[in-house]
């Protein structure tokens, strides 16, 4: 009987050293993917990927569509826009609470191509401009002040004109340059506003959306046939954006705006 195990044994042994080895394979093709892409989609209306203040989408597409590119920018950091979407932006949907502006520089340190407040809602906006969409490589945001508004400023506004809300005619008037300061925002549509706190004789940059010729005076009773700065944005498609030199913006009392210009 052990005869006749040691014999099953050393057949097995022949049979294993029959069998040919396996070829060696080629090595492997495989490319290692990095984790941290940046986050580029095609979803064609899709919210920025955050509901903080701070994150903006950028489209390659005039209707939010095409390739996409979520960027957060908070604080007055400046954040590169990367490729594609660099220097080809149709559209932007940005997150409400901040107040953005797009430049070419990669630092931010050149005058802005496009401003957009968000300050209470989200807000979007389609460039149709080849000027400004081919020209805007980075962003800048802050804190939009119509967010953060003491209940005192909201009170002060509201004075100012009762129509704060209303659209065209509506101005973010602020104190000091790149829109900063203690901005006020009012609707002056066929109304005489006269300005008060911060801003009065103190008005070095404001937003005026479309729709309407905004005459800004020196006098009281808003005599239109001597104004300081008139600005015309019946015919713009978006936000008109100005910043003013002392030799007017230290003369500004009281705006209108109405007919045309």
């Amino acid at each position: 009987m052990l005869l006749s195990l040691l014999l099953s044994l050393l057949g097995l042994t022949s049979l294993a050293l029959c069998i040919p080895a396996l070829p060696s394979l080629p090595p492997s093709s495989a490319v290692a993917i990095p984790y941290n892409l940046p986050n580029i989609n095609t979803n064609t209306n899709t919210a920025p990927t955050s509901q903080q203040p701070g994150w903006t989408q950028l489209c390659t597409g005039n209707s939010h569509d095409g390739v996409c590119l979520s960027v957060h920018s908070l604080d007055n950091t400046c954040t590169t826009i990367a490729a594609p979407v660099k220097f080809n932006v149709w559209s932007i949907t940005q997150h409400k609470g901040v107040f953005c502006t797009y430049h070419e520089k990669d630092d931010c340190s050149d005058k802005h191509r496009y401003t957009l407040d968000s300050y209470s809602i989200d807000k979007s906006s389609q460039l149709t401009d080849a000027h400004i969409a081919t020209k805007i490589g980075a962003v800048r945001c802050h804190e939009s002040k119509g967010l953060t508004a003491t209940k005192e400023e909201s009170k002060r506004t509201t004075a100012l004109s009762p129509n704060i809300l209303a659209s065209p005619g509506r101005l973010v008037l602020c104190p000091d340059a790149d829109f900063r300061g203690e901005c006020v925002e009012i609707n002056a549509l066929n109304i005489c506003v006269q300005l008060r706190g911060a801003i009065w004789k103190h008005v070095y940059s404001m937003i005026q959306s479309p729709g309407a010729v905004c005459y800004f005076v020196a006098d009281d009773g808003c005599n239109i046939t001597m104004p300081v700065l008139i600005v015309d944005s019946k015919k713009s498609q978006g936000e008109v954006n100005t910043e003013l030199k002392m030799d007017r913006a230290e003369r500004i009392t009281g705006v209108m705006c109405g007919g045309r210009a």
